[in-house]
């Protein structure tokens, strides 16, 4: 079988980690439910972009170093009028000040880069709409302007379990040994994984990855795609 696989790179990211609240807090990578987003946003879909994207399993991983960076942010208390947003207050008006963490290039580098595998039907339709977007992709919110670097097809197959080398976020429940190699960063965390119809976290797992993207030799239960390019870690 075949699998989509791309990079897509901006100067910032920012995946908000759903579980803050008076912070802003960032996840390194996209998780499922942003790479639905992003896919959904260059199909030109409104919400009915989850229906269609619901049979699809990603392989997620960062292509490169990247450090976090942090932004305090200014929200100001606007009043709607009648329909008429009320600005005399812009000034000296009330505001609350949110720290929002974000995710940027490490030097020598110049752009956040991530590497992502599609696993799905309708691969097609998704290569041609990440070539020409319906709407720009980003990486996050809307002013974090993406660009397409690489599209191309995989020749695999989907299977269940993998001893040795495995790319991409994985899920922690069915890690069963971390073999190596030494000096690795190991992350991990709470991610969404589905959303329902309100946008609200439906299937929420905990993923590790290797910091910059590299390979982790496993002995792993999931799910993952095998190449000759390599092994995948599938999620989603």
């Amino acid at each position: 079988m075949q699998a989509l696989r791309f990079r897509v790179g901006g100067k910032l990211a920012q995946f908000r980690r759903f579980y803050t609240n008076s912070s802003s807090l960032t996840y390194p990578i996209p998780p499922p439910t942003a790479v639905r987003g992003l896919l959904g946003a260059a199909l030109g879909l409104g919400p009915e972009y989850a229906e269609f994207l619901k049979d699809h399993r990603f392989g997620i991983r960062p292509a490169g170093p990247w450090r976090h960076l942090m932004q305090t942010v200014n929200h100001l208390f606007v009043k709607n009028q009648g329909g008429r947003l009320d600005t005399k207050n812009l000034a000296g008006g009330e505001h609350t000040q949110i720290p929002v963490q974000f995710v940027a290039p490490k030097p020598p580098a110049e752009r956040v880069v991530y590497e992502i595998l599609v696993v799905g039907p309708e691969l097609e339709t998704l290569r041609d709409a990440l070539l020409r977007p319906a709407y720009p992709l980003s990486l996050g919110p809307a002013y974090a302007l993406a660009s397409l670097d690489a599209l191309d097809e995989v020749a695999g197959e989907v299977g269940e379990g993998h001893a040795g080398p495995l790319l991409g976020a994985f899920y922690l429940e069915a890690l069963d040994r971390l073999r190596g190699p030494g000096g690795v960063r190991v992350l991990h965390d709470r991610f969404p994984i589905r959303l329902d119809q309100e946008r609200r976290p439906l299937v929420v797992k905990d993923l590790g990855l290797e910091a910059e993207g590299r390979p982790l030799a496993l002995d792993y239960r999931g799910p993952v795609f095998k190449s000759e390019a390599g092994v995948w870690a599938l999620v989603g």
